[in-house]
């Protein structure tokens, strides 16, 4: 596979604008980040009306991805048993354990705050990543789509020119 220099660099801004928005996430209210990533999955499910064939697929992709994951990160169904269970809740926890500092022994009276902490935390990587499963899902959308269109492309073997006959 091919990837170009843009499209690293385009990897690179994602993966950088994560990491400044998880250090910020104690001052950034997790609402505001679920809401430009609500927004931007609308976009998403606006493009596949007005979109056509292969861009079409990407944004169907896109969509079809992006608000599975939120579903599933957020959903009231999925709260308390699934969303504790998803690799990227564990990878989210691991990330707050490296970045915050534990209180001290017995010191509970910041308890509400290091919840309202995480919980701000967790909204904004499970924001976050819900925008880089919908690019991953657009992705591979436009390639089953261009995949398909290679396979049509071949014609089907031919039995009849391919017997030799006695001569």
């Amino acid at each position: 596979m091919k990837y170009s220099l843009a499209a690293l660099m385009l990897v690179v801004l994602a993966v950088a604008c994560d990491c400044a928005l998880l250090r910020s996430a104690r001052d950034i209210e997790g609402n505001h980040v679920f809401a430009g990533s609500v927004l931007l999955l609308v976009a998403g499910t606006a493009g596949v009306l007005f979109r056509f064939r292969v861009r079409r697929s990407f944004w169907c992709g896109y969509a079809a991805f992006g608000w599975c994951y939120l579903l599933l990160a957020f959903g009231p169904w999925f709260e308390v048993n699934l969303a504790p269970n998803l690799p990227t809740t564990m990878l989210l926890e691991q990330l707050w354990n490296l970045n915050r500092p534990r209180p001290p022994e017995g010191f509970w009276e910041c308890g509400v705050a290091v919840v309202s902490e995480w919980f701000n935390f967790r909204t904004v990587g499970h924001s976050a990543l819900a925008l880089h499963v919908a690019i991953f899902g657009g992705g591979a959308a436009v390639g089953m789509v261009r995949l398909a269109g290679f396979v049509r492309s071949l014609r089907p073997f031919d039995l009849a020119s391919s017997i030799v006959r006695p001569g």
